[in-house]
Protein backbone atom coordinates (compact mmCIF):
# COMPACT_ATOMS: atom_id res chain seq x y z
CA UNK A 1 0.00 0.00 0.00
CA UNK A 2 1.26 3.38 -1.19
CA UNK A 3 0.89 6.86 -0.50
CA UNK A 4 0.62 9.36 -2.92
CA UNK A 5 2.46 12.24 -3.26
CA UNK A 6 1.12 15.73 -2.79
CA UNK A 7 1.61 18.47 -4.95
CA UNK A 8 4.70 20.52 -4.10
CA UNK A 9 6.03 24.22 -4.76
CA UNK A 10 8.22 22.86 -7.92
CA UNK A 11 5.23 21.21 -9.53
CA UNK A 12 2.79 23.41 -8.62
CA UNK A 13 4.81 26.49 -10.30
CA UNK A 14 5.43 23.41 -13.26
CA UNK A 15 1.15 23.40 -13.93
CA UNK A 16 -0.60 24.40 -16.70
CA UNK A 17 -3.83 26.20 -16.59
CA UNK A 18 -6.35 23.59 -17.36
CA UNK A 19 -5.00 20.61 -15.68
CA UNK A 20 -7.46 18.66 -13.00
CA UNK A 21 -5.92 18.06 -9.45
CA UNK A 22 -7.65 16.68 -6.34
CA UNK A 23 -7.88 18.99 -3.56
CA UNK A 24 -8.90 17.41 -0.70
CA UNK A 25 -12.08 15.13 -1.56
CA UNK A 26 -13.03 17.69 -4.51
CA UNK A 27 -11.90 17.17 -7.85
CA UNK A 28 -11.28 20.66 -9.41
CA UNK A 29 -9.21 22.36 -12.32
CA UNK A 30 -6.10 24.45 -11.94
CA UNK A 31 -6.34 27.84 -12.83
CA UNK A 32 -2.82 29.47 -12.53
CA UNK A 33 -0.90 31.17 -9.45
CA UNK A 34 -0.68 34.64 -8.53
CA UNK A 35 0.77 37.24 -6.18
CA UNK A 36 -1.25 39.50 -4.04
CA UNK A 37 -1.27 40.86 -0.89
CA UNK A 38 -2.82 39.21 1.92
CA UNK A 39 -4.85 40.61 4.25
CA UNK A 40 -1.46 42.01 6.23
CA UNK A 41 -0.67 43.72 2.88
CA UNK A 42 2.37 41.18 3.11
CA UNK A 43 2.68 39.27 -1.01
CA UNK A 44 1.87 36.13 -0.81
CA UNK A 45 1.44 33.18 -3.37
CA UNK A 46 -2.46 32.31 -4.05
CA UNK A 47 -3.33 29.33 -6.20
CA UNK A 48 -6.83 29.99 -8.62
CA UNK A 49 -8.63 26.91 -9.38
CA UNK A 50 -12.26 26.36 -10.65
CA UNK A 51 -14.34 24.33 -8.74
CA UNK A 52 -17.08 21.36 -9.87
CA UNK A 53 -19.58 24.17 -10.29
CA UNK A 54 -17.61 26.52 -12.45
CA UNK A 55 -16.83 28.97 -9.86
CA UNK A 56 -13.59 30.51 -9.62
CA UNK A 57 -11.81 29.73 -6.21
CA UNK A 58 -8.63 30.61 -4.58
CA UNK A 59 -6.75 29.83 -1.99
CA UNK A 60 -2.96 30.33 -0.13
CA UNK A 61 -0.49 28.21 -1.82
CA UNK A 62 0.29 26.61 1.98
CA UNK A 63 -3.34 25.32 2.01
CA UNK A 64 -3.08 24.19 -1.26
CA UNK A 65 0.46 21.96 -0.69
CA UNK A 66 -1.08 20.56 2.26
CA UNK A 67 -4.24 18.93 0.71
CA UNK A 68 -4.21 18.72 -3.02
CA UNK A 69 -2.79 16.13 -5.80
CA UNK A 70 -2.52 15.55 -9.20
CA UNK A 71 -3.70 11.95 -9.17
CA UNK A 72 -7.14 12.75 -9.32
CA UNK A 73 -8.33 9.35 -8.82
CA UNK A 74 -6.87 9.24 -4.97
CA UNK A 75 -8.76 9.40 -1.68
CA UNK A 76 -7.31 11.33 1.19
CA UNK A 77 -8.09 9.46 4.54
CA UNK A 78 -10.10 11.72 7.23
CA UNK A 79 -7.45 10.86 9.91
CA UNK A 80 -4.26 11.25 8.60
CA UNK A 81 -4.65 13.15 5.37
CA UNK A 82 -2.55 10.75 3.42
CA UNK A 83 -3.42 10.57 -0.13
CA UNK A 84 -4.20 6.66 -1.25
CA UNK A 85 -5.38 4.32 -4.00
CA UNK A 86 -9.43 3.45 -3.80
CA UNK A 87 -8.33 -0.18 -3.38
CA UNK A 88 -6.30 1.09 0.36
CA UNK A 89 -9.07 2.65 1.75
CA UNK A 90 -11.87 1.55 4.07
CA UNK A 91 -15.31 3.09 4.55
CA UNK A 92 -16.11 3.09 8.59
CA UNK A 93 -18.85 3.99 9.93
CA UNK A 94 -18.06 6.65 12.67
CA UNK A 95 -20.52 6.95 15.68
CA UNK A 96 -21.55 10.59 17.25
CA UNK A 97 -23.60 10.47 20.21
CA UNK A 98 -26.72 11.51 17.98
CA UNK A 99 -25.89 10.18 14.93
CA UNK A 100 -23.20 8.03 12.32
CA UNK A 101 -21.25 8.86 9.23
CA UNK A 102 -19.52 7.36 6.77
CA UNK A 103 -15.72 8.48 5.83
CA UNK A 104 -12.69 6.90 4.25
CA UNK A 105 -9.62 5.82 6.20
CA UNK A 106 -6.00 3.54 5.49
CA UNK A 107 -7.24 0.42 5.29
CA UNK A 108 -3.56 -0.30 6.67
CA UNK A 109 -3.58 1.33 9.34
CA UNK A 110 -6.01 1.98 13.10
CA UNK A 111 -7.00 5.66 11.61
CA UNK A 112 -10.55 4.31 11.57
CA UNK A 113 -9.62 3.38 15.48
CA UNK A 114 -7.67 6.51 16.12
CA UNK A 115 -10.48 8.90 14.27
CA UNK A 116 -13.71 7.53 16.33
CA UNK A 117 -11.60 7.53 20.09
CA UNK A 118 -11.03 11.30 19.00
CA UNK A 119 -14.87 11.84 19.28
CA UNK A 120 -15.91 12.89 22.57
CA UNK A 121 -19.51 11.17 23.55
CA UNK A 122 -21.01 11.12 26.92
CA UNK A 123 -20.64 8.42 28.63
CA UNK A 124 -23.21 5.82 29.70
CA UNK A 125 -22.64 6.95 33.47
CA UNK A 126 -23.53 10.87 32.81
CA UNK A 127 -26.18 10.09 30.94
CA UNK A 128 -27.86 7.80 33.79
CA UNK A 129 -27.35 10.56 36.29
CA UNK A 130 -28.48 13.21 34.40
CA UNK A 131 -32.15 11.59 34.38
CA UNK A 132 -35.46 14.30 35.51
CA UNK A 133 -36.25 12.58 38.17
CA UNK A 134 -39.81 13.03 39.49
CA UNK A 135 -39.82 11.85 43.30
Amino acid sequence: MQIIPKLTHQRLAELTPGTPIRLGSKLVTFDGCSVRPNYKGLDEIFVEYVDSDGNRMTHCEFTVLQCATEFTDAVMCKYCGKFRQPDDIIRKTIRFWNRSEYHEFCADAECGRRYQESIRVPSQQRARTTRIRTS
